[in-house]
């Protein structure tokens, strides 16, 4: 994309730069404005590429306030446009304005700046009616606030029907000094502040440095645009990438859609696919649970002894149980080798002393339940 030719708009005429050493600026007399007519028509014939102009009003041309505002303040460009016209040297019909704002606390610190709409307006009805596109219309210093500008403290000396000393610090202005006499370099150093000085095509023995390696390839000037609504023409390139944007965001959508969709499908598919097997997978568990319960009981058995004789132990035992006891539970212990039975007696003596005949019977626990004696003993195996 090629550059917008730099304009600068001063008192006694415009001052068309050249876009190299090899090419010098062109001044054209304020009263010559067929002049820059064809100044342009010439340049953009020779050098091609689109007819856009970035504009720049001399520091002279332009004033500059700072003031405050509530903090609570809900419309600040109405609350700027009640007061700027007190503030600016301008009539009301005659003034064109912009601000930035920097929020602070409590309050608003604006940046007021100014310019004779008498002063601009012809030029940009000059431009229009050649159909050149105007990028913007900015105060003089900010051609030189560029990306390659200095990030410490430094200065910028214009020079025009007074002198100026604008003072940098982190790429923004810091101090706007005029200086009513001429002054040295050591003068201007003491004034900024610091040695690093700049300034447009400077003379050799002023000691300053060019301030023309500072402009950058492609301006992204965003603050101070005093371009008038009527003047500002839409980009439509910028239509056009948001157009090609928002036709790649729908194809996206509906990529991701029809993803979605055959994802959804699948689940469908698995979740069918899930209960059809649950039951199956349920009753398989169940059965697993079963077959490790009959597992560990056979186990148990196994236990005991390589040929027990239950049957002959569960004959002793009923035999020897009192007629007033009944057994509740009879468990295997095969680790420690035993029988475990629990039940219901009247007498837990004479239940004891029966079980005696069988083996090493310990009397663990009692209770009392439904009006009985609730037992539980371990009978050792042989």
């Amino acid at each position: 994309m090629s550059e917008p030719l730099h304009i600068r708009i001063q008192h006694d005429g415009i001052v068309i730069y050249g876009r190299g050493p090899e090419e010098p600026d062109a001044l054209v007399p304020a009263a010559e404005e067929a002049e820059l007519r064809k100044k342009l028509a010439e340049h953009f014939l020779t050098r091609g590429g689109r007819r856009e102009v970035l504009l720049f009003v001399s520091e002279d041309l332009v004033f500059y306030k700072t003031i405050t505002l509530p903090g609570n303040t809900r419309d600040l460009d109405e609350a700027v446009g009640f007061q700027v016209g007190m503030l600016a040297p301008f009539e009301e019909d005659d003034l064109l304005y912009c601000f930035e704002t920097e929020r602070q606390k409590k309050q608003y610190l604006i940046h007021l700046a100014c310019v004779s709409r008498e002063l601009v307006e012809p030029v940009l009805r000059e431009l229009a009616a050649a159909d050149i596109r105007i990028a913007g219309l900015h105060p003089e210093y900010l051609r030189y606030l560029s990306r390659a500008a200095p990030k410490e403290r430094w200065g910028l000396f214009l020079e025009g029907r007074l002198r100026r000393l604008l003072v940098f610090e982190d790429r923004r202005l810091a101090e706007r000094l005029l200086l009513p006499a001429p002054a040295t370099e050591m003068d201007l150093a003491e004034l900024a502040g610091t040695e690093l000085l700049y300034a447009p095509a400077p003379q050799e023995n002023k000691g300053l440095r060019d301030a023309r390696p500072l402009i950058g390839r492609r301006s992204a000037i965003k603050e101070f645009n005093l371009l008038p609504p009527a003047f500002r023409r839409p980009e439509y390139s910028k239509f056009l990438i948001a157009a090609l944007l928002v036709l790649n965001l729908l194809a996206l959508a509906g990529f991701v859609g029809g993803r979605l969709a055959q994802v959804r499908d699948y689940e469908a598919r698995i979740a069918a696919a899930i209960d059809e097997v649950a039951p199956l997978a349920k009753e398989a568990t169940r059965l697993r649970e079963r077959e490790k319960s009959l597992q560990a009981a056979i186990d148990e058995f196994k236990a005991l002894s390589p040929n027990p004789d239950l049957i002959g132990f569960f004959e002793q035992l009923t035999k020897g149980l009192p007629e007033n006891a009944y057994l509740d539970q009879l468990r295997f212990d095969g680790r420690n080798r035993a029988v475990i039975i629990q039940g219901y007696t009247d007498d837990i003596g004479s239940l004891a002393a029966r079980l005696g005949d069988l083996g090493d019977a310990k009397l663990k626990s009692t209770s009392r339940r439904r009006n009985k004696i609730y037992f539980n003993i371990e009978i050792s195996m042989p």
